[in-house]
């Protein structure tokens, strides 16, 4: 599960109700670490983000010594290569320095060769990873040391409502029917990057983390132009049997090839969104929970999520 925010008494609450045993949270407070639990450890790199030192890196790995650290969300979306790649560096190797027992995630980019659909886009993740491998190469004189490889799979779609995760001309394809699990536009995109990676020397094999998987848009409709909504108003019908359709099929697709692909684990979008008002951000897709409360009672698709989700 992701848990985008709330102190120790709400997330624990969040990942008793949901049955939850993993979680990720976009900090590296361990202060509010539920026991019991286990998270990867968030270090954010970005241009103007001070780099932690190695004394703040030690302290964190003397809390949870062993830990994934996942190192950097994103870029693609956000930075050039070069804006960062000396952040990395620096992180792969305090990290290691402090723990080597640590296991470090690549930067989690956006999609592989798929942006969205009715936007302005922004780099591919194919792009951005073989731009980094290179220039990775070319100043360091080695391949960049992560362990693990991550991804963030939505189907960005601003033309299509509310979205399903498959490109229109498939749906049209196989319609009536839902398509094949292996057509939804998050498979694709796995299926790729794995291929990208069994291709370079010395990485076959290596692990995938999905570090998001989501769908943005729930609604039938939007309005565009609204002020402080980001992306657009919900308007319309939410459709909550389309969200499911499109995550069982997803599911479904990460637990038939986790072997095969080497998928270690996926954390889903989100425990808790208000999916009926606008945010900055341009989500409303899907939530587990009804409200952001310790109280707070499973959503529709919550059910069905844990339902699924039972052993």
């Amino acid at each position: 599960m992701i848990v985008d925010e709330g102190n120790l008494a709400l997330v624990t609450a969040q990942l008793q109700t949901l049955n939850s045993d993993w979680y990720l949270r976009f900090d590296s407070d361990l202060s509010q670490h539920p026991a019991g639990k286990s998270r990867p450890i968030y270090i954010e790199v970005s241009p103007s983000h001070p780099l932690k030192t190695h004394d703040q890196l030690q302290t964190l790995a003397n809390q949870m010594p062993g830990a994934i650290w996942y190192v950097s969300g994103e870029p693609n979306r956000q930075f050039t290569v070069d804006d960062i790649v000396e952040d990395l560096r620096y992180y792969y190797t305090e990290i290691k320095s402090v723990d080597p027992t640590a296991r470090i995630t690549s930067p989690s980019i956006l999609n592989w060769d798929f942006t969205c659909i009715g936007c302005g886009g922004y780099t591919k993740g194919q792009t951005w990873m073989a731009e980094l491998i290179s220039r990775y190469q070319d100043l360091y004189g080695t391949s960049p040391p992560w362990d693990v490889w991550a991804i963030d799979l939505y189907p960005l779609d601003w033309a299509n409502f509310p979205n399903t995760g498959f490109f229109p001309e498939t749906i049209a394809q196989y319609a009536p029917s839902l398509p094949p699990n292996s057509e939804s536009i998050p498979a694709k995109q796995l299926d790729a990057y794995r291929t990208y990676i069994d291709s370079l020397p010395g990485r076959a094999g290596d692990p995938i983390i999905v570090t998001e998987i989501g769908i943005h848009w729930g609604w039938s409709s939007i309005q565009y132009g609204v002020s402080g909504c980001g992306v657009g108003k919900p308007v319309g019908e939410y459709k909550p049997l389309v969200l499911k359709d499109y995550f069982n099929s997803i599911f479904t697709w990460f637990e038939d090839h986790a072997t095969s692909h080497d998928i270690e684990r996926w954390f889903t979008y989100t425990t808790y969104s208000d999916v009926a008002n606008c945010r900055y951000d341009g989500y409303s897709g899907m939530s587990l929970l009804d409200s952001l409360s310790v109280n707070a009672g499973l959503s529709d698709l919550g059910r069905w999520y844990v339902a699924r989700s039972a052993p």
